[in-house]
């Protein structure tokens, strides 16, 4: 027995595509909701008050951007980034007073000419950019926090790793010692 083909009004195309065009919006949205990190509590840039957030970003809101910023074309978003991070980058475009001007990051105490903060032409965008293609460099940059990276273009002093660092804090927290001693 032959099944009958019924012919399909306009009216019912368009339900039908527009039912379709629904289900694919809504896979996207999922899909992009995915990819957005889940903010817990237990988070210091969780925006709610938290122990970690005792204030909230309702009474200390994060800043906004001085300029857009970009790391190796990548826009940075302000959700994505704690409210450090981006008074570091701010703190960093603040230092570049004209478009156009630029500055090569400080590593293992020598100026690398592959790392390169740059302003754009018309003012308004902060461009980060450092070679991540082998894989000695990508392992490096990523070992970095954004936070580092920024750091080593506005403070000129050497990054080299977490135990030098951990090495000056302990100096520090010595040194802080001793001018407390004296009191």
């Amino acid at each position: 027995m032959a099944k009958e083909h019924t012919e399909q009004t306009p009216d019912q195309t368009n339900a039908i595509g527009a039912a379709i065009a629904a289900g694919i919006a809504e896979g996207i949205e999922k899909g992009l909701h995915k990819q957005r990190p889940e903010r817990y509590p237990q988070s210091p840039d969780y925006p709610g008050v938290s122990a970690f957030n005792p204030d909230g970003d309702n009474v200390r809101p994060k800043p906004e951007f001085h300029r857009r910023v970009f790391v190796n074309g990548h826009p940075e978003e302000r959700d994505m980034l704690t409210r450090e991070e981006i008074e570091d980058y701010n703190a960093l475009s603040v230092v570049f007073k004209n478009p156009g001007d630029r500055r090569h990051a400080t590593i293992n105490g020598q100026i690398n000419p592959r790392w390169l903060a740059k302003i754009s032409e018309n003012g308004d965008e902060l461009h980060i950019i450092f070679p991540c293609k082998s894989q000695e460099d990508f392992a490096f940059a990523n070992s970095l926090s954004a936070r580092l990276i920024a750091r080593m273009f506005l403070d000129g002093k050497p990054i080299t790793n977490a135990n030098d660092m951990l090495d000056e804090m302990d100096r520090m927290k010595s040194r802080i010692a001793e001018l407390e001693a004296r009191r």
